[in-house]
């Protein structure tokens, strides 16, 4: 230090509170400019948000209500324990990416350190920004809340103390996942540090799949003591009502059983909501602690870890690297090149990696709640397999939300160098289709085998499986890169904010599209194999210009629906990767 230079002392509360101010001024200030640039087109985009959240919320706070109407109110905090309970796969995947991004893979970390502050307030501003990474989980947890506070004697009340049990819920889930990645940067090499983190989120959300798939198996066979279900509410619900009571009931000595006495022990005895809330919050306070106390032990070395760590020295000798050689041999020299710089990138960037963990998640609970064996054969005998089938067509959607939906953006300053190199927006969206679609290709068609064996499936409804994988894993990875495309953000470090808003809209909006024209295709080939069910044929469908409306007009229908939309996106993608290109973005 200079001589004649002190160094202030600094108070905690405020410097934290400044740091917390500067980051949401930096955020209206990114809004405002683009609302600046765009008035109209921002303002659409915000009543669409708006407009899609508030369906969403009603959804939510309807369905909360009819589930909490359907039971006694001695037995409600069941329904929250196990409401909790089913957001810990998501809310364990969305902390744990959150944390390492946020944390040790941040640009502004070098930053905050060179600056006159204690270390807990950079850990603080960081719990902060893994703790927006869990808004999600939030979001349906308030509304689900507030659905149950429409039933209760004391709404405001409720809501409001279920809003605070909330809020403590999703520190611990921070807390968590800040702790899950400070212990593998403490224990394991650095290089080694994300294949861990991504073995330890998706084992757990593993258990937990297997858990909710073990209690829809056993479904209402298995009696709950005491309990009553109101039978008057429709069938669907009440089996719901039935799983959720019977999963709240295995959780009921754990501390989600404690954040449900509380949210529904409004109209009961003020004892057991202190009692209860005291223990929860002490469960946040200390794993708050833990975290702060990892984080202050490992940062150093994890940060340095982290940042330093890279994949291995390709190896031509290895079977891998052989097979990816011969494969981009059949490709335009250019094209090949692009393609092995997105597999390169894709397989050592960390923040992209962490990405993924959303849509390996997703195939995972969906592979495990779907093998459960073929149901009873319907009239014909087959349909019964397809409507088991049916939701893994489109496991490659989910897959390339989160993944192929980011490949643009997460490009971040090396859109500089693509810049400078002689290519146009077609050879670049073509490399990045065709990177994304083996991977996502691949991992969901493992899984899709896997729920049609499970299902007793013949050799011939296995081909047209993969078949149908092939078609739906062109189309939703071309789609969602497309959109990358369209509303890239390159200055964001966090990969699930690479993509703006309106690529975001237009991602569902163009994937639901696509999943219609699909949903058509794979009707008409079900009806050509196994034949029309007996629903269909009570219908009496009259024929349509002498051809029968589900035999080749179906199909037609399907392919120029799904053909239709990936060449209008893909025209849109082109012409803006064009203009990122030329230095205009």
């Amino acid at each position: 230090m200079t001589p004649g230079l002190t160094r202030r002392p600094v108070s905690f509360p405020p410097v934290l509170g400044t740091v917390v101010r500067t980051r949401v001024r930096i955020g209206l200030r990114r809004i405002g400019a683009a609302r600046a640039r765009h008035p109209i087109r921002t303002t659409i985009q915000g009543l669409t948000l708006v407009v899609a959240g508030l369906m969403v919320a009603a959804s939510i706070a309807l369905l909360s209500r009819s589930l909490f109407t359907a039971v006694p109110a001695a037995d409600q905090h069941l329904i929250v324990a196990a409401a909790l309970a089913a957001l810990l796969s998501a809310g364990f995947i969305a902390s744990s990416s959150a944390a390492l991004q946020s944390i040790y893979l941040a640009s502004d970390l070098p930053f905050l350190l060179t600056l006159p502050i204690p270390l807990i307030v950079t850990f603080s501003s960081k719990f902060v920004e893994t703790l927006a990474g869990t808004l999600p989980i939030g979001f349906i947890g308030f509304w689900f809340i507030t659905g149950y506070a429409t039933t209760s004697a004391r709404p405001l009340l409720t809501l409001a103390i279920g809003s605070t049990v909330l809020v403590a819920y999703l520190v611990v889930l921070t807390a968590l996942g800040i702790v899950m990645v400070a212990g593998i940067a403490r224990v394991v090499p650095a290089k080694r540090a994300w294949t861990v983190l991504g073995i330890l989120s998706l084992s757990i959300v593993a258990l937990l799949g297997v858990w909710w798939a073990t209690i829809e198996r056993a479904g209402t066979s298995t009696p709950i003591a005491n309990v009553e279900i109101d039978e008057t509410v429709q069938f669907g619900t009440a089996s719901l009502v039935a799983n959720l009571l019977l999963a709240g009931a295995q959780v009921e000595q754990t501390p989600l059983a404690w954040a449900g006495r509380v949210i529904a022990g409004t109209d009961g005895p003020a004892a057991v909501i202190w009692w209860n809330g005291s223990l929860f919050a002490a469960l946040a306070i200390v794993s708050t602690g833990v975290a702060w106390w990892l984080f202050a032990i490992t940062f150093s070395t994890g940060t340095s870890g982290f940042r330093a760590a890279s994949a291995p020295a390709p190896r031509p000798s290895r079977p891998i690297a052989r097979w990816t050689g011969v494969a981009l041999s059949y490709l335009p020299g250019h094209l090949a090149t692009l393609v092995l710089k997105e597999w390169i990138t894709m397989f050592r960037d960390s923040r992209r990696l962490t990405g993924a963990l959303w849509p390996l998640g997703s195939i995972l609970v969906y592979t495990i709640n779907l093998s459960r064996g073929a149901p009873d054969m319907t009239d014909p005998a087959g349909w019964g397999f397809w409507q088991s089938i049916g939701p893994v067509i489109l496991l490659p959607w989910a897959a390339s939300l989160g993944t192929a939906a980011y490949v643009v953006g997460s490009e971040h300053r090396g859109i500089h160098l693509l810049r400078a190199l002689p290519i146009d927006g077609q050879l670049l969206l073509g490399a990045k289709v065709i990177a994304g679609i083996v991977p996502v290709f691949t991992l969901t068609t493992v899984a899709a085998i896997l729920v049609a064996v499970s299902n007793d499936a013949t050799p011939v409804q296995l081909g047209i499986v993969v078949l149908c994988m092939v078609w739906s894993s062109v189309g939703f990875v071309t789609l969602d890169t497309c959109a990358s495309a369209l509303a890239p953000n390159f200055l964001t470090d966090q990969v699930q904010r690479s993509l703006r808003l309106k690529g975001r809209i237009y991602s569902l909006f163009a994937g639901a599209v696509f999943a219609v024209g699909t949903a058509l295709v794979v009707t008409w080939v079900i009806i050509a194999l196994e034949g029309q069910p007996a629903a269909i044929r009570d219908l009496e469908i009259p024929s349509l210009a002498g051809f029968d409306p589900l035999g080749w007009p179906l199909a037609l229908a399907g392919v120029a629906i799904g053909g239709g939309i990936i060449v209008t996106s893909w025209k849109i993608g082109v012409r803006r990767l064009d203009w990122v290109l030329s230095g205009e973005s």
